[in-house]
Formats: C-alpha cells, sequence, structure tokens
C-alpha cells in the first residue's frame, strides 16, 4: 500500500505476518509504483532463497575486486596472509573455477580433503585453517556487497596448538645462553629478554626507536590496534638490553640487523628462536610468541586484568571475576556512565527525585541530585545528565545551565516521561510520553516544545510510544509506535 507522508511516497507491505515499511524517496508516484513492486519481489525472493546470479563472479575473477579492498583496510602483514592464501585456494581448480554462490559446505569439504591427502609433509590443522579462514572473509565481503545471498558457515579444523607456553626462569637462561654462543654477532640474546620483560608483540619491538625509550620506560606509538599506543615500564635487565641494543645500533631504530644500520625484520628474531629451541630440545609449542604470553602470565600474579590489558596493549580483558558487589538502600532503574561515575535513580515506583551517582572504580557513593519524580531513564552526555521520572511531565537536563533544565510540559497533560534521546549538538532533545502516541522536540537550552508529532489516538497502553533513538547523522529521529510497528521520520531541523 502506497502512503504519501509529506511530498514524498513511502510504502507499507504485510507479509509473512510481518508489516514492512519503507520510505520510497520519490515525490512520483508512477515512480513509487514501480519501486514498491521492485520491493515486494525482493521479499518474495528472499523468502523463497531466489537470489538474481546473473553476473556473479568466480572466486578468481572476484580476486582483482577484492585485493584492492583488502589492501586499503587491512594491515600490509594481513593483506600479505590474504595474498597468500588466496594463492592457496585457486591452487584447487573445483574452487578456483566457482562462482562464488556455488561455493558451499560441500565444495569447502572437498578442498580440505584435498589438502589433506596432498603428498609429502603431512599439513597441521591451523595451516588448512589459514586457508579456510580467508576463505570465511572473501564470501563474507561477497554478502556484504551483494554478490552472494548469505555466505556459507565455514568451520575451521580442529587441533590448533594455542600459545599457551610459558616459558620457565631456567629455560630463559637456556635461550639466553643459546643465542649467545649462536648468533654471538645480532642482538638476539638481548631482544629476547626484552620481550619477555616487556611482552611487545615482535612487530613492536622491531619498529621501536630510540626517541621512544626514556630510561624508564618506552612507547608503543603503533601497533595492531589503536589499544596498543601504550607506556610500559622497563625492569632492570629490560632497561640494560635496550642499552646494548643502542651501542650497537648506527641508526634511529633501537633493534637493528647485522652492522646497526637497519632495523631488524620480524623473520630472523623468528627464524634464530626456531633454530635455538630445537637445539635445546624444548617443546614445539614454544614460539617466539610464547615470550608475550609469559609476560603476561607473570603479571597475572601481581597485577588485576585491567593492568594487564594495558601493559600488554590488549583490546579487551576478558576476566571471570566480579570486580566488586555493592547492595543499595534504594531501588534501581535505568543507570548511566560517564566521566568515572554511574549515575542510577531510585526507581519508578519511589516517591522522590533523586539519582544516586557512584564512583565507578569501586561502587562507593559520591552523591545524590534530583531529577524528575519517579526516577527511570538516564543519559550522560559530555558531563550532561538526562534524568526522565514516570510521575513528572517534564525531562529535566542537569549541567547545561546553572539550574536544571526543564523540558515540556507532555502533550498529554499524563504524568510520565518516557524514553528519550538527544543529538549530538545538545541543542534537541527528543521526548515520548504516557498517554500519548507520538513524541516531542525540546529546544535546548531553553526547554520550549518546539513541535509534537502526534501519530493517532493512544491504544490500551501506558506508554504508546516507547522506544526512540537518532540516525548516526542526526537526520532521522525513529520512534518505537507500540500500537502499530517502527516509525521512522525524516527530520528536516534534528
Amino acid at each position: 500500500m502506497l502512503l504519501k507522508r509529506g511530498k514524498l511516497w513511502h510504502t507499507r507491505i504485510m507479509f509473512g505476518g510481518i508489516l514492512h515499511q519503507r520510505p520510497l524517496k520519490t515525490r512520483s508516484r508512477g515512480t513509487a509504483l514501480k519501486l514498491e513492486s521492485a520491493f515486494r519481489a525482493s521479499l518474495v525472493n528472499g523468502e523463497f532463497g531466489i537470489h538474481d546470479t546473473h553476473g556473479t563472479p568466480t572466486l578468481e575473477g572476484f580476486e582483482a575486486r577484492l585485493l584492492p579492498h583488502m589492501k586499503a583496510n587491512t594491515a600490509p602483514r594481513t593483506y600479505a596472509f590474504y595474498v597468500q592464501n588466496l594463492k592457496v585456494l585457486k591452487a584447487f581448480s573445483p574452487m578456483r573455477e566457482a562462482k562464488l554462490h556455488k561455493i558451499d559446505a560441500a565444495l569447502i569439504e572437498r578442498f580440505i580433503q584435498s589438502r589433506l591427502r596432498q603428498k609429502g609433509k603431512p599439513l597441521a590443522p591451523v595451516t588448512i585453517n589459514h586457508s579456510l579462514r580467508t576463505l570465511r572473509r572473501v564470501l563474507h565481503v561477497a554478502e556484504e556487497w551483494a554478490l552472494i545471498r548469505k555466505a556459507p558457515r565455514i568451520r575451521l579444523l580442529p587441533g590448533e596448538n594455542e600459545r599457551e607456553y610459558v616459558i620457565s626462569d631456567a629455560d630463559v637462561m637456556r635461550f639466553t645462553d643459546g643465542f649467545a654462543t649462536l648468533y654471538p654477532d645480532t642482538i638476539m640474546q638481548y631482544l629476547f629478554q626484552f620481550l619477555i620483560d616487556t611482552g611487545l608483540r615482535i612487530t613492536e619491538a622491531c619498529n621501536l626507536k630510540k626517541e621512544h625509550w626514556t630510561g624508564a620506560s618506552i612507547r608503543v606509538v603503533k601497533g595492531k590496534t589503536k589499544n596498543a599506543k601504550r607506556e610500559i615500564p622497563l625492569t632492570a635487565r629490560a632497561r640494560y638490553c635496550v642499552e646494548m641494543a643502542v651501542q650497537r645500533s648506527r641508526c634511529s631504530y633501537v633493534f637493528t640487523g647485522k652492522g646497526g644500520h637497519k632495523p631488524i625484520t620480524r623473520h630472523y628474531p623468528s627464524e634464530q628462536f626456531r633454530t635455538v629451541r630445537d637445539g635445546l630440545s624444548v617443546d614445539p609449542a614454544c614460539v617466539i610468541h610464547s615470550t608475550r604470553h609469559t609476560f603476561c602470565t607473570r603479571l597475572g600474579t601481581k597485577a588485576d586484568a585491567f593492568t594487564i590489558q594495558k601493559l600488554a596493549g590488549h583490546s579487551i580483558a576478558v576476566t571471570n571475576k566480579v570486580v566488586f558487589d555493592v547492595h543499595f538502600n534504594h531501588g534501581v532503574d535505568q543507570p548511566a556512565v560517564g566521566d568515572g561515575l554511574v549515575y542510577v535513580p531510585s526507581g519508578e515506583f519511589t516517591d522522590d527525585r533523586l539519582w544516586y551517582y557512584y564512583k565507578a572504580s569501586d561502587g562507593s557513593l559520591v552523591n545524590t541530585e534530583s531529577g524528575g519524580h519517579g526516577p527511570h531513564d538516564s543519559i550522560f552526555l559530555n558531563g550532561n545528565r538526562y534524568y526522565g521520572g514516570t510521575q513528572d511531565t517534564y525531562l529535566y537536563v542537569l549541567g547545561l545551565a546553572p539550574q536544571p533544565i526543564k523540558v515540556g510540559p507532555s502533550p498529554s497533560r499524563t504524568a510520565g516521561v518516557r524514553p528519550y534521546t538527544v543529538n549530538a549538538a545538545e541543542t534537541r532533545v527528543y521526548v515520548t510520553w504516557s498517554a500519548f502516541r507520538g513524541f516531542s522536540v525540546g529546544e535546548l537550552p531553553s526547554g520550549r516544545l518546539l513541535s509534537t508529532v502526534n501519530f493517532g489516538a493512544p491504544c490500551d497502553l501506558a506508554a504508546p510510544s516507547h522506544g526512540m533513538t537518532l540516525s548516526p547523522d542526526g537526520t532521522e529521529v525513529y520512534v518505537l509506535d507500540t500500537c502499530v510497528i517502527v516509525t521512522g521520520l525524516k527530520m528536516e531541523d534534528p
């Protein structure tokens, strides 16, 4: 069914028991009819698994389009990994010649079996999994680009060695002596001990410059993720290793190759590590990355998970321990977090206006402040707090002005601030209300209502419009109209 909202056409189609709504973004009714027909056809095709495969490339044909995308969106080493494993995938002719939508579980299994049966030294599961991970990435990109309907699920082979080996103190000394004996003209003996005591990734150590060394610490300015940027204090042994490496260096880098004129590359330390390891008859599970795992494991006996996360440059710290547990003598509703504090409303069924705020680090109470009656919802943005109470006709804003700002009153004249949201500039606030089907646009910092959008007569619900959010660019507001379905509206003045 076509609907006209303002000057633009929209469509509403009931299909499979679900109401689908979409803006058609055209003023022409004829064009709208064609777009609606195409939308209905796409719903039918999706229902029956139909996908237009005309022009879908083969794996080999897709490579020319894929590799520039990979090069622009991945690190150089990751890009090289994909290039290498694409060659492996293409070496299996049925995979190379298959159109992307024809790559299914059966073909993937044939590829795995061909790799397992190949002549020569048996392939380790991790080697085959490298190719499977590459194929998985290829097919997910194809899905994102709408070249295939859905990427098949790819299961990796079991049996990969986990990097959990911890190098003992005795083996640290054996490795150090081995490097000094076999490679006396290199800095490997110093690099190895430095890695043990700092937990740096081998690439981070290779990129370390003299300017990043302050004497008592070193700074990692570039790494695998944004969390890799960090400062690490040096032990006496690590500081000595840096000093010895700097003495040999004739360029701006700390760890250099023979002659000291160029930075060392990651391949030589890895190769030298394997040679010494095999000579010492150490478990093959011990790799150069084990220096990093050894550092984190030892640190775990002295520091909490978040300190380890920071010093190791990890993106996420996962711990199975409760950091702290706080019991309140008041109710709790939707809290907000900001600037190291947790703002907790006392609950919509309490006869007060209190928001309690606690330290996020240990849960200790700092103070209280007042907002809407029947404290229920909270938003923290740029130091400002937005407090909504279900027994109040105004939304309260603290921080934007010396005195609390009151946005309202409710157009329904019934007490109850329901879900609300704020634009990034904090000049507009969008509010839903009890007993009102629609929402209001409030101006900040004045608090006056600029406009109210009414969706129609409310249904038999306390909050007919109960949920809303803004699009990332702030030009559209989405309101959950519980009497119908999600409604999206274009905002001329967000």
